[in-house]
């Protein structure tokens, strides 16, 4: 609802891995979203381009350019999405390069960079506590003991895509010493 006041955006700002996109992916409906890839230039025009193929707009032989105003133009017009999320974006600010101030459709732009205070309102996502990551480890790795589960939270600073990786890893193999992982992590991050 802040956005609207902004040229209906917002922006959830944070350091990588703190679960930004997971946060915005968990809190929205997925049927009515788009979600457009922006981590490189070329991601951003091939997100674009598949985006605008799916409503049916003819993007042949366009330059970057010309997808990029078809792309605002897809933002202004009544019907779906209803919903867009532009991800890992360097610089929010780019945006204003070639979409307008103002957009029918609500984005939500998720970057590791602040915009200028009056861009669009922020949501600032940081790295979970020690008290709020250890329930995390306890749902992905139930086997592991409490305190086993503090410490890996904590060696892991609280980052939500350092807990799943870490994980993942020690679940795709039973064979691995929960203990030596915590060692080999605790010597890496020292």
């Amino acid at each position: 609802e802040a956005g609207r006041t902004h040229g209906n955006r917002g922006c959830v700002v944070g350091e990588p891995g703190s679960g930004k996109s997971r946060s915005v992916a968990e809190n929205t409906v997925p049927r009515r979203r788009l979600w457009i890839r922006a981590e490189t230039p070329a991601a951003l025009t091939f997100s674009m381009i598949t985006a605008l193929d799916e409503h049916n707009v003819k993007t042949d032989n366009l330059s970057a350019e010309a997808v990029r105003l078809k792309f605002a133009g897809l933002l202004n017009h009544d019907g779906d999405p209803k919903l867009v999320v532009i991800d890992g974006i360097a610089d929010p600010m780019q945006l204003d390069e070639f979409l307008p101030p103002t957009t029918r459709v609500p984005l939500i732009v998720i970057s590791a960079m602040k915009p200028t205070a009056n861009w669009a309102p922020m949501i600032e996502v940081g790295d979970l506590t020690t008290e709020q990551a250890t329930p995390m480890v306890a749902d992905l790795c139930p086997d592991i003991d409490e305190s086993r589960r503090k410490t890996l939270a904590k060696l892991l600073g609280g980052r939500p895509s350092a807990i799943m990786q870490a994980c993942a890893f020690l679940n795709e193999d039973a064979d691995i010493d929960v203990d030596d992982f915590i060692r080999a992590l605790a010597q890496d991050t020292s």
